[in-house]
């Protein structure tokens, strides 16, 4: 039970958590809001698993910090990008429709 089980439990629990505003149209006027960040944190998670999967592939990288290393690196990154554009897009949609 290694590293990336929890990666694959957190990215289930995101998945679930993505899905849930939109089945239940809770909390109104703000469940898409909900739905785009989980949606943003599940892609996120998916590219740092990918970029994990990779660097452990590499012969001269060790397997903690090509695991760690590059996942948190991916992490802030998407970070950064749900900080800069998703938010500003959500901002929009809440003063076009009043929401």
């Amino acid at each position: 039970f290694g590293p990336f089980y929890y990666f694959a439990i957190i990215g289930l629990v995101t998945l679930v958590a993505e899905l849930a505003p939109v089945l239940r149209r809770r909390p109104d006027g703000t469940w898409v809001d909900y739905h785009a960040h989980f949606m943003c944190w599940s892609c996120i998670g998916l590219v740092a698993a990918t970029v994990a999967e990779i660097t452990t592939r590499l012969p001269s990288v060790p397997f903690q910090l090509g695991v760690i290393g590059s996942s948190v690196l991916v992490i802030l990154g998407g970070y950064v990008v749900v900080q800069t554009h998703l938010r500003p897009l959500l901002r929009q949609r809440k003063l076009k429709t009043g929401s």
